[in-house]
C-alpha cells in the first residue's frame, strides 16, 4: 500500500543463516539503513530474516537473536 505522499515502501530483507558473516550482515544495512537515517520520512525498513525465525550463529561465533521469520 503507498504511503501518504504516494510512494511505495521499500522493505529490505537480509536473509541470515548459520556461518554467515558479521560483515555481510552490517554491509547492507548500512547501505539500506542510510536512507532511513538521513531521510526521517523515507519509507525504507531493513530487516533481518532465517528461515526459521530466532536464533542463528554467525561465523564469528556470536549469536543473532529476534530473527523474523519468512
Amino acid at each position: 500500500m503507498p504511503t501518504f505522499d504516494g510512494i511505495w515502501p521499500m522493505r529490505i530483507a537480509v536473509y541470515v543463516f548459520d556461518g554467515i558473516s558479521m560483515f555481510h550482515l552490517a554491509a547492507p544495512q548500512l547501505v539500506f539503513g542510510e536512507t532511513a537515517r538521513t531521510d526521517p520520512g523515507s519509507s525504507w525498513t531493513t530487516v533481518l530474516w532465517s528461515a526459521a525465525g530466532g536464533e542463528v550463529g554467525v561465523g564469528e561465533g556470536y549469536k543473532i537473536s529476534g530473527l523474523v521469520g519468512p
